[in-house]
Order: structure tokens, then sequence, then C-alpha cells
């Protein structure tokens, strides 16, 4: 287990950018960028000298017909912080990546439950983004 203070966060991304439909890369490129934003802002120093990076666990998944894209993750944050600055800082980060669409839902994890639930992958097209994985 190597969470020691767990957050569930869902963020959903657009159908179309610019006109152009948001694919799996673009998808990638939008949590990459939204966790260095979330890195940063929650490490400052540690994260840009390369000495600590929060623990992730990305999950995509693609619902059914017309649903949008989204993420579920499940992120190791720093103690002093609680659901609700989290929570700001969090749709601060998510407010700044172009493939955003609303909100990001976050979530403590008190249980395996949200685990087990972000990492069912219902369909062909849900994975876990191993590209953006990070595990101390």
């Amino acid at each position: 287990k190597p969470f020691v203070n767990p957050f569930g966060i869902t963020l959903n991304l657009k159908h179309r950018l610019d006109n152009i439909a948001v694919d799996l890369y673009e998808c990638q490129k939008a949590l990459r960028y939204f966790m260095n934003r979330l890195n940063r802002k929650l490490l400052k120093g540690r994260y840009s000298r390369g000495k600590q990076k929060l623990n992730v666990i990305p999950t995509y998944n693609v619902g059914k017909m017309k649903e949008r894209q989204h993420y579920h993750l499940m992120v190791d944050i720093p103690k002093e912080r609680n659901t609700e600055d989290l929570t700001n800082i969090v749709n601060n980060c998510w407010s700044k990546v172009q493939q955003s669409f609303g909100k990001a839902y976050v979530v403590k994890v008190y249980s395996d439950g949200w685990f087990h639930y972000s990492t069912k992958l219902k369909s062909s097209k849900d994975f876990v983004d191993c590209s953006n994985l990070f595990l101390a």
C-alpha cells in the first residue's frame, strides 16, 4: 500500500477542441499537464528539483455512446491538505488544461472501494494509463 493519504479524483474531458475530436493522445497529454501542475502546486520545490512526485494510479475510461472520456485517479496527497483545500487546488489546476470539461470530483478515500471502482475496466477501451502512472 504505497498510499498514506489517498484521494480519488475524477476528471472529465471535452469531446472536441477547436473542432477537432479529442483522442487518446490528447487525453494523456492533458493528464500529464494536469499532474505537472498539481505536483508543482502541492510539492513546490521538492517536485521542481526532482526529489519528490505524487503517487498516482490513473484509469482512463470511455463511457457508452455520447458519454465523456474521463480519468479516475487515485492520488497520494501530503498529509497537511484537507478535502476542501485540495478540491480548490485540483479545480484550479484542472481549469488550466485546454481539454478539461467542468469541475473535478474529489473525494477522500477511506477504503479499497474507490480503488476497485476506479480500476474496473468495463470495456476494451478502458485501461490503466501506464504513461502517467507513478508509484515511488
